[in-house]
């Protein structure tokens, strides 16, 4: 479980992200990064087998899934999962 204070934050990441868009300034690094299967399970806080549970079931949108390729997500994608559970 995450702590009130760590979600806060990732709030607060989401907000400032967002003002920057709408400023035109650049946003920050964890936008253009990408996480693997393995990194988004640690980052959500579930089992691999569970985010690849969450693909099938159509809850978590993969950036790539081709045949043969790996399966990234972005940032963005585990935050909509992440605070659109929560709503």
């Amino acid at each position: 479980m995450k702590t009130e204070l760590q979600e806060i934050h990732q709030k607060l990441d989401l907000l400032l992200n967002e003002v920057r868009k709408m400023q035109g300034q650049k946003a920050t690094v964890t936008d253009g990064s990408r996480f693997t299967i393995e990194q988004a399970a640690k980052k959500l806080n579930l089992s691999t087998s569970r985010v690849y549970a969450l693909i099938y079931e159509g809850k978590l949108k993969p950036l790539q899934r081709e045949k043969y390729s790996r399966i990234q997500f972005n940032q963005e994608i585990l935050n909509q999962y992440l605070y659109g559970n929560k709503q």
